[in-house]
């Protein structure tokens, strides 16, 4: 959801830089793509559901805009597109079947308007293959004990449901489960033992497994002997690493997975089964250390190690204008981890906010500078519980200073607290230096040859975004997989 493609206009500049011990490379093994999606009008696949009638069918919709149902083949080719009648989709966040040939479609309304209530709408199942049209709608109105709560998982058993909340401030996600969707009323019964954020469920076709997906992880849930819900037991964790995943679903003892990106994943049981999900190797590029500690005044051109130029993709021939207009280098010393950078003569660094935004949707404003840093390195499955960040920018002086703002994962500002001592940032004329000093919590790593998460953002006036990572022009915050990997060598 916070994946932007390059222009060419700019007036600041973001950097965000992750530290701590990298998971990409030993964790699971690179999987690829089953498919991709191809129609156009799926832009965001926010939720999946494999068909329980037709072979090789599975649908999907966006999570705004026009009320439309896409039916696709496990490889993402498009079969049919349908509107679906008498209802509007404020935000479809998941879709569902059950064994009787329905599909549910959830709503999260509870966001908006009424903090307490969701919608399911419900409809049989068409035959993509000679329906033109889905018959009737039924919309079962569901109300929360808890109001506003984000629901982005919808699974439906029989005539009864289980929705669970994706949570943004770290907290653990919430499960509900609703025993007639016809009563409507959404009974709290647990807590998913990991901090993450939910994005999708599904239940298998013999109620006996549960799989959630979120941006870090897949959890697979057993009914045990004892016959217990499979909620309420301890889940089989899976690593991801694929994109903004916001679809799972069972077909048989695979799953399958879309993620916003628009690619399709097809996990086999003995891979889930032995915790192996897809997992993206990001870019990887060594930065050398070096002898005498850079200085702003000394162009990136007479560094000595080799420069990175702004990854030349996204949309179009200004996108790649504007990837030339800035260029980088990175290196690390026995002072620390050294960002330089030339800026192009029409870009300016934009002053401190006096504010604190009051959620992540303000995080990413034009004028901002953002350095991130995750001493723990457990961002792969959980949030880092100590993640902080430090915005860079003009004090009233108009010098140039940072301000660290402590988290409380991963996305809710605990305190702050002005020029931090561990973080230097100096310029002259167009460069500008940025050094993380190598007492830094969690820089052991510049000791140790271990790798570091990077990222770069570039911020236009009217808040146009282009990411740096090697190879990559996508950042999103919460998954690793649009970051790129540095290897600090010895």
């Amino acid at each position: 959801m916070l994946c932007y493609p390059g222009l060419f206009k700019f007036s600041c500049l973001v950097v965000f830089v992750m530290s701590g011990t990298a998971c990409y490379r030993d964790a699971a093994p690179t999987l690829s793509p089953h498919g991709r999606i191809d129609d156009p009008r799926l832009v965001e696949s926010s939720g999946l559901a494999v068909s329980r009638v037709h072979e090789n069918v599975m649908w999907s919709h966006n999570d705004d805009g026009r009320p439309l149902l896409f039916a696709l083949s496990f490889t993402g080719e498009a079969i049919r597109r349908y509107e679906v009648p008498g209802v509007e989709n404020h935000d479809w966040e998941d879709i569902s079947a059950d064994n009787n040939g329905n599909l549910y479609i959830y709503d999260n309304t509870a966001r908006m308007d009424d903090p307490l209530t969701g919608y399911i709408y419900a409809f049989p199942e068409p035959d993509p293959f000679v329906d033109e049209e889905i018959e009737a709608v039924t919309t079962f109105p569901i109300r929360f004990p808890d109001p506003g709560l984000d629901i982005e998982t919808l699974i439906v058993r029989d005539s009864s449901a289980y929705l669970v909340s994706k949570p943004w401030d770290g907290s653990l996600p919430r499960v509900y489960f609703v025993e007639s969707l016809e009563e409507g009323t959404a009974e709290f019964i647990a807590t998913i033992p990991h901090r993450a954020m939910i994005t999708g469920g599904d239940i298998s076709v013999d109620g006996e497994r549960i799989a959630l997906s979120s941006y870090r992880a897949l959890f697979i849930f057993k009914r045990s002997e004892q016959g217990e819900e499979p909620l309420r037991s301890e889940p089989l964790v899976c690593q991801l690493n694929a994109g903004q995943v916001e679809g799972i679903s069972w077909d048989g003892d695979t799953l399958l997975l879309t993620s916003e990106q628009g690619n399709i994943y097809l996990i086999s049981e003995s891979n889930w089964s032995s915790h192996k999900a897809p997992f993206q190797v990001p870019p990887l590029v060594n930065v050398p250390r070096i002898e005498l500690e850079p200085s702003v005044e000394i162009p990136l051109s007479e560094w000595e190690s080799g420069a990175w130029i702004l990854a030349k993709e996204g949309r179009g021939e200004q996108a790649v204008q504007a990837v030339q207009a800035v260029r980088a280098r990175l290196a690390w010393s026995q002072v620390g981890f050294h960002v330089g950078i030339e800026l192009p003569w029409d870009l300016t660094i934009a002053p401190l906010s006096e504010e604190i935004p009051k959620d992540l949707d303000h995080w990413f404003e034009p004028g901002r500078v953002y350095l991130m840093v995750n001493p723990k390195g457990d961002r792969p499955t959980d949030y880092g519980e100590y993640d902080r960040c430090v915005v860079i920018g003009r004090f009233d002086d108009g010098r140039i200073g940072g301000e660290a703002r402590f988290l409380r994962p991963a996305t809710v500002i605990e305190h702050r607290e002005l020029r931090p001592g561990w973080l230097s940032v100096e310029e002259e004329g167009q460069r500008l230096l940025i050094t993380v000093l190598k007492g830094t919590p969690g820089m052991g790593a510049l000791e140790q040859g271990r790798e570091i998460g990077f990222n770069l953002l570039v911020l236009g006036r009217d808040g146009e975004r282009i990411s740096w990572v090697p190879l990559t022009t996508l950042f999103s915050w919460d998954a690793p997989s649009l970051w790129g990997s540095v290897r600090l060598e010895k």
